[in-house]
């Protein structure tokens, strides 16, 4: 998610004559305005004289800012914050978060504020060392023509958008927590915050860290360890964040309450009661087949949100579905297409010749579930390749009328129902990477090319020295408008050198309520955790709560030996993940699984194809129970599997597994 960059000078005092109004963007009002405000209060409660009060504020707040406090580092991850003045732009970016959850249509970084500027209570003259300070760094309050610096008190303006509103109130705090900061330092002698010697764009991991106001080494340590709340409670301009603490905390209305003592009885009115003592329809728990209830606004009904399969007030009908596979293998230009069954071993429908398909020799594959139709994507091994068709259960192909593919190699692709189909690359960029969208959400406004990206994911190898830099061969899945990239394979050439890396982190992508382009554009990428083995080539597959991953797996590096036979899970409950004990056949090569398939039937997970060197024909599909992953995966053999066209080399699957 990004945050608007702060600072601003902002005040609250009593109303007087105003003498100007001041309009523009927060980054427009950065630094010198802040620090400005600092000292106009030092000056205005007679705790230093004006020139001593500039000085040391100016000397002691840095003019970029740390890791949090960085105007210019709205986009990048910060990490730990470096010291106190760290931790309060920390909470105010948390509080800030709130905005970009709400529905207020022009919140985003170039939300126009508007201050009142007072007139000058007093004013002193600027000389000495004061006036390459206030030359240098553009201080708003300084009167060139009288050589002085003139103390102005500050408000936000009444009369201006309720974005602008919230983010001007925002910052009263910010300034505020800035000035109690100080008061605090000033009493330490040769404690001073200092700046992030790496400078904008600098991941600040050599930022030192100051005791700056406080003197219990572990009270300041608990500081920094900080974690910012998860939930936002109350609407505009006066919002709060909070922590949820695993549910023992929760928000009604505009009240923040502890679910362990209370209820929430009505969210118009806040109103709150003992527990157990409010109707809430919820409570019965009239959704029916994993449904979720939600109670209306005044508490006297509910709504149920159904499982896909199930509909109904109370969820209580079974919708009637189809279950499909869909696959391609390397270089055979062919869709098979099979229903799967829970009680019967899958049924060929065909299997499709692809047009042109003498130009493809790995397309990727995905189910647009709001066009009901299987898109067929470019080539894994050819970026000149921009083929982008659509084909229909049925097998009927058409080419896609205004694709927004650029042609890549080397990426992965996944669908989410809020924003359309995606394309992941991170191949021929040096060390970048890129998130597109190439078949729109139908219900949003036109998407130009030039407007179809979304945020970056990482590469693990992003900070490594080389002329090149790629990172490709992650698995990527969607589970509830939430995307997982996992794992990955990466090499980087430096002086004609190659080198290889293998990966284990996850990254997730939250799309959940993306109303619009713009809402999707500020998710960010997050790190939530590691597989106990790196991985890369895998296929990825929900089954009870869990993601579970197959594909190469190894040890360490590229030399390092492979255990290549692991089945890994996630678990999105925790994020914790392990590995079953259950092994899978990797045929006959000591690479094992790359690029297999993977499909759930009859309770049921199965792996199919992979290999890097032609597979043993006694086992070309692997199955386990669904609900006991950890024992030994039965092999199928060429002639007891329903499924076709593997016992070649290089048997890579691109596949799809959707309900109709």
């Amino acid at each position: 998610m990004r945050f608007l960059a702060f600072f601003a000078i902002l005040s609250y005092f009593p109303s007087i004559t105003t003498a100007n109004i001041l309009n523009g963007t927060v980054t427009e009002l950065l630094w010198p305005q802040m620090r400005s405000s600092v000292a106009n209060y030092l000056v205005k409660n007679n705790i230093l004289s004006g020139p001593d009060a500039y000085s040391q504020v100016f000397a002691k707040i840095p003019d970029s800012g740390n890791c949090w406090c960085n105007a210019n580092k709205h986009e990048t991850s910060k990490g730990i914050p470096q010291d106190l003045y760290d931790v309060a732009c920390k909470k105010y970016h948390n509080c800030i978060s709130c905005g970009y959850n709400s529905d207020i249509a022009d919140f985003d970084e170039n939300v126009v504020v508007s201050f009142y500027q007072k007139e000058a209570s007093s004013s002193f003259n600027v000389s000495g060392g004061l006036v390459g300070i206030v030359e240098s760094n553009n201080v708003l309050n300084f009167n060139a023509d009288s050589n002085s610096i003139e103390i102005y008190e500050w408000e936000c303006e009444e009369n201006q958008s309720v974005a602008g509103m919230a983010v001007c109130k925002g910052f009263k705090q910010l300034e505020n927590d800035f000035i109690n900061i100080f008061l605090s330092e000033i009493e330490l002698t040769g404690s001073y915050n200092q700046e992030c010697s790496s400078g904008v764009g600098g991941d600040c991991s050599d930022c030192p860290v100051t005791q700056a106001a406080v003197t219990d080494v572990a009270e300041f340590e608990d500081l920094l360890n900080w974690v910012p709340p998860d939930s936002c409670c109350g609407v505009s301009p006066t919002w709060r964040s909070y922590h949820s603490s695993n549910g023992e905390k929760a928000c009604c209305g505009t009240e923040i309450y502890d679910t362990t003592l209370y209820d929430c009885c009505n969210i118009e009115t806040s109103e709150l009661q003992l527990s157990g003592e409010c109707n809430i329809p919820c409570s019965s728990n009239p959704c029916r087949n994993d449904g979720e209830c939600t109670n209306s606004l005044d508490f006297e009904s509910y709504i149920c949100n159904c499982a896909s399969e199930f509909t109904g007030t109370d969820c209580e009908t079974k919708i009637n579905t189809t279950q499909y596979l869909m696959y391609t293998l390397e270089d055979s230009g062919t869709i098979y297409s099979y229903t799967l069954y829970d009680d019967r071993d899958p049924v060929k429908n065909g299997q499709f010749t692809i047009p042109d398909s003498q130009r493809l020799m790995y397309p990727s594959l995905v189910f647009n579930a709001r066009l009901n139709s299987l898109e067929i994507i470019g080539d894994f091994w050819d970026r000149s390749n921009k083929n982008h068709r659509m084909m229909t259960i049925a097998g009927s192909f058409s080419d896609v009328s205004g694709s927004l593919f650029d042609g890549d190699d080397s990426f992965e692709v996944c669908y989410s129902q809020n924003v359309g189909t995606l394309v992941f690359s991170g191949v021929g960029r040096k060390g970048a990477t890129q998130v597109y969208i190439i078949t729109q959400n139908p219900n949003w406004n036109q998407i130009e090319s030039s407007d179809k990206y979304l945020s970056s994911f990482q590469n693990p190898r992003s900070g490594d020295e080389g002329e090149t830099n790629d990172f490709y061969s992650f698995g990527v899945v969607e589970q509830d408008e939430k995307i997982y990239l996992i794992g990955g394979y990466s090499d980087a050439y430096e002086n004609d050198i190659r080198s290889y890396k293998r990966h284990n982190q996850i990254q997730l992508l939250n799309l959940q309520n993306s109303a619009s382009l713009q809402e999707a554009q500020t998710r960010q990428w997050t790190f939530i955790t590691s597989l106990k083995n790196a991985v890369d080539s895998s296929a990825v597959i929900y089954s009870n709560g869990q993601l579970l991953v197959v594909g190469h797996t190894h040890d360490g590096d590229y030399q390092s030996p492979y255990t290549r036979r692991d089945v890994q899970y996630l678990s999105l409950a925790s994020n914790t993940t392990g590995v079953y004990a259950g092994i899978v056949d990797g045929g006959e090569s000591s690479s094992g699984l790359g690029y297999p398939g993977m499909y759930m039937a009859g309770g049921k997970v199965s792996i199919f194809g992979g290999y890097f060197n032609k597979m043993d024909e006694s086992c070309v599909q692997q199955t386990a129970p669904e609900t006991d992953v950890d024992s030994e995966w039965d092999c199928l053999s060429s002639t007891e599997s329903a499924l076709e066209g593997f016992g070649n080399n290089y048997d890579h699957v691109r596949y799809s597994n959707f309900v109709v």
